[in-house]
């Protein structure tokens, strides 16, 4: 990740939500001509995951949510919606410990079939 602070402006001037923005379906397309759109990028990054399929739902959402708080120390503008995701994702661990248990197990049962019939 290193040289990626360059990517993006630590405090962008204008975000989603606050005053005075108008982002309509032109503004859009034309975003998404010049850079992939956060859509794209996030199912590139599913695409992958899913032919590597080594890792739970469970173990992705809390890697979001870890990297989102990461990534916050560095894009302030990301602090607020960190900490709030960060939270829920710890207090669900804690709270449901058991159904993440089986999440995970019923994940990697569904997996190992699915590798068993590669195979053969």
């Amino acid at each position: 990740m290193e040289g990626d602070s360059q990517e993006f402006e630590r405090e962008p001037k204008r975000l989603l939500g606050t005053d005075g923005d108008k982002i309509d379906a032109g503004h859009v397309e034309e975003s998404d001509e010049i850079t992939p759109s956060p859509e794209s990028r996030a199912q590139a990054v599913w695409a992958y995951l899913q032919e590597h399929n080594t890792f739970s739902t469970w173990d992705l959402i809390c890697f979001c949510a870890e990297f989102l708080g990461l990534m916050s120390a560095e894009y302030e503008w990301l602090k607020d919606i960190a900490v709030r995701q960060t939270v829920l994702v710890y207090k669900y661990h804690y709270l449901h410990r058991e159904e993440i248990a089986k999440w995970d197990e019923a994940q990697l049962s569904a997996r190992a079939q699915s590798e068993t019939k590669v195979e053969k």
